[in-house]
């Protein structure tokens, strides 16, 4: 699992020649939630159970969040599902975001997000999840669309994308358990960002096929 040797950013700025800045970038884009959803995440959020470890933040909690605005923006999630580039680029993202392949049994190029939930580890989280978007950037075969990228304890959220060689990570993280309409509306806004931009590098890839 070698995305999991990168323990921090640094780490993989070093490797593949990348920057790293500090921006504030994270918008919000209003999205209506039924209130018996927004009640059973609030159930979970506020359940000492659902902290047991990751694989039960992933499930109890971050998936019935993040469901909803990829649901929205047409963004298939795929829950531990691996993902291979090279040798020292490979593993299983706890959620990669990318379109479906046909009868939706598996995903295809091109990956636009990537998440990881780590149990308050956000510096580990931020080492694997940026290598995973380097490989979704070398996979994509463009290094101008940006990849996307999330990182979350469940409770706490942080974004970043990829634009060319150079990381931008959100200055501030948002809290779910203060405003979780917030998060909602940032989440909507973010998967938003990463549809158009699958629709983008779909473009170019039909393009190329035709010969244009």
């Amino acid at each position: 699992m070698a995305f999991a040797n990168f323990k921090n950013l640094s780490s993989v700025c070093v490797k593949f020649d990348c920057d790293m800045e500090y921006q504030s970038f994270i918008k919000g884009k209003k999205i209506e939630v039924h209130q018996v959803l927004l009640d059973f995440i609030k159930d979970n959020l506020f359940n000492n159970a659902s902290y047991i470890n990751e694989y039960v933040i992933c499930e109890n909690i971050i998936k019935p969040i993040i469901t909803i605005p990829a649901k929205e923006n047409n963004l298939p999630i795929w829950s531990h599902t691996p993902f291979y580039v090279t040798d020292e680029l490979s593993g299983t993202p706890d959620y990669i975001f990318a379109p479906a392949l046909p009868a939706n049994q598996d995903y295809k190029l091109p990956i636009v997000c990537l998440g990881e939930a780590k149990k308050d580890d956000f510096t580990r989280g931020w080492g694997q999840t940026a290598a995973e978007m380097v490989a979704a950037q070398i996979a994509n075969k463009n290094k101008e669309v940006p990849i996307l990228g999330l990182v979350t304890n469940g409770t706490f959220w942080q974004f970043g994308k990829l634009i060319g060689n150079k990381f931008i990570i959100e200055e501030k993280a948002i809290s779910v358990t203060d405003n979780l309409q917030n998060v909602l509306n940032v989440l909507n806004w973010f998967f938003c960002e990463a549809r158009k931009n699958a629709d983008i590098l779909l473009e170019i890839e039909a393009k190329e096929k035709k010969g244009e």
